[in-house]
């Protein structure tokens, strides 16, 4: 049963067999399975899933079930026994424990003497014995994608229209809102204040901070406040997940084209018309991670259980991105935040399937400062690597940026852009590089552009395996397939089973382990209609 905090029951699931059946603890992992252990006289009238047939015995069992986050079905259920005790006392669980990994772990208590998995009892004067199980290859079901957007239309209605949409469809975990690119704006009073360029393949307007909360704030009462929505369902007939929600709000350092032509005939950009981007400033990233305290301020008591980052598109392809203010804005945020922020940009650049020693053989290009710059009232300028060094582009320099901009940072977080297969070992090899210098690197999940390819977007719930040629064909691929991008279960999948796997992209064994819990955030970025 599962009872909000102010004591509603929002959902019963009742699960057993034809005798008596009785749950004694509950757990949930990382991705919102609910791990439920206890005690069954069903036998064999108790539901199996995915059951070894050795596991349980005669009498009464413990047994561990495992259900779907929304509680509608079973992913996993299984007995464990052996044979009956004095007077047919069986097997009982009493309490269970889940880590990130797919493991669970039951203690109880058991009269076998063979009871599953462990040892016979070899005393028998011993009535019972308590027992710890360790069950592993839970299931570890994919989180729901949620639908991020690139922010094209100032009105404060579409946002909370389209935070109504995330709650009917029961989105949790993260939203991002891709704002656009630092730069100077007229407010309503005729002044000249710091905003954002919007971006939708062209340049669609500016915003001033004000209109960016205001489009932040109407999206989260959408979302908590679904009730208020356009078209609500009926209340005593819908009963939505309660919300639990990170909005984070974005910039991109994207370049500048302030004459053009910035596109071609056939819409492709033309670099040489693109240039430094002079608003990405400290500045700009102070008065960013300011406007994000002041929304964290007002959540708690308005938005329960939402969330504000903040959120940057940091890339590195020397064309049409990474202005050299970068590192300025992200040290502006960083000294004054108190929310973290979102890396969402690719890793163009960095190795690939190159050997490590060939990407790692040089000394870093920054200094450590205060515990790697984690103190913020140390960020210095002498502690990060000047702009000729970020400039370099050679595959050492390129990956010390991305490390930088997604790990080094106090209050970074890495969403890796996982649109196609040649990223996935990129990141893979970010957090190599990561636990290199010492640090250990937690990826919560991807971001995918299914929505916005055509070849995806009719297949985005697909589940098929991501390995398969067709899928994740970058632009301009050599394999003579047409462009794919990953769909989004395919991008998360990707990205684990690479960040999970013992073998590096170069077939080497990393010397520093750094394991990748299970990922509980998957977003798909698309352009707002």
């Amino acid at each position: 049963m599962q009872v909000s905090p102010q004591g509603a029951i929002q959902r019963t699931s009742l699960i057993g067999g034809d005798d008596w059946d009785a749950g004694a603890d509950v757990a949930v992992n990382a991705n919102g399975n609910v791990v439920v252990v206890g005690t069954t006289s069903s036998g064999a009238s108790f539901p199996a899933v995915q059951v070894p047939d050795e596991a349980a015995g005669t009498g009464t069992n413990a047994f561990l079930i495992m259900l779907t986050p929304d509680q509608s079905s079973l992913s996993l259920s299984m007995q464990l026994g052996g044979s009956a005790g004095l007077f047919g006392n069986g097997s009982s669980a009493s309490a269970v424990a889940v880590d990130h990994d797919g493991n669970a772990y039951l203690v109880g208590e058991t009269y076998s003497s063979n009871f599953a998995g462990g040892s016979a009892n070899e005393d028998p004067g011993v009535l019972s014995r308590g027992f710890l199980s360790q069950v592993g290859g839970l299931p570890l079901a994919l989180p729901q994608y949620t639908v991020s957007y690139y922010i094209q239309d100032r009105d404060p209605q579409a946002a909370f229209e389209l935070g109504c949409e995330a709650r009917f469809n029961g989105e949790r975990g993260v939203v991002l809102l891709s704002f656009g690119t630092p730069t100077t704006v007229t407010d309503a009073q005729n002044r000249e204040v710091a905003g954002v360029l919007m971006k939708g393949g062209i340049d669609v307007g500016n915003l001033t901070f004000d209109e960016i909360k205001a489009i932040a704030i109407n999206f989260a009462a959408g979302y908590s406040r679904w009730f208020t929505c356009p078209n609500a369902p009926n209340i005593p007939e819908y009963n939505p997940p309660p919300p639990q929600l990170s909005l984070a709000l974005g910039i991109t350092n994207a370049k500048r084209c302030p004459e053009g032509p910035c596109q071609d005939a056939q819409g492709n950009l033309i670099p040489a018309n693109f240039e430094d981007n002079e608003d990405l400033t400290r500045a700009h990233g102070e008065q960013w991670a300011t406007m994000i305290n002041a929304l964290n301020g007002q959540a708690p008591a308005i938005f329960p259980r939402l969330r504000f980052l903040g959120a940057a598109d940091i890339e590195y392809d020397l064309r049409t991105f990474g202005s050299t203010g970068t590192f300025e804005w992200l040290k502006g945020y960083n000294s004054l935040a108190e929310w973290p922020y979102l890396n969402y940009g690719s890793c163009d650049g960095c190795p690939n399937t190159q050997p490590f020693v060939d990407w790692d053989n040089d000394p870093p290009q920054w200094t450590r400062g205060n515990a790697g710059g984690r103190d913020t009232t140390q960020l210095l300028a002498t502690d990060y690597p000047t702009e000729a060094l970020l400039q370099a582009g050679d595959l050492t320099t390129t990956i010390e940026k991305v490390f930088l901009a997604s790990a080094w940072f106090k209050w970074a977080l890495p969403l890796p852009q996982i649109y196609y297969k040649v990223q996935v070992p990129q990141w893979y090899n970010v957090k190599r590089y990561a636990a290199a210098q010492g640090y250990s690197t937690v990826i919560l999940g991807p971001l995918t552009g299914c929505a916005s390819d055509v070849n995806c977007a009719s297949e985005i719930e697909t589940t098929d395996d991501w390995r398969e040629p067709e899928y994740g064909v970058p632009p301009e691929s050599n394999s003579g397939l047409p462009r794919r991008a990953f769909a989004p279960y395919q991008g998360w999948q990707a990205l684990y089973d690479t960040l999970s796997d013992d073998q590096a992209p170069d077939g080497s064994t990393p010397e520093q382990p750094n394991p990748q819990p299970a990922m509980p955030w998957l977003t798909d970025l698309r352009y707002q209609d």
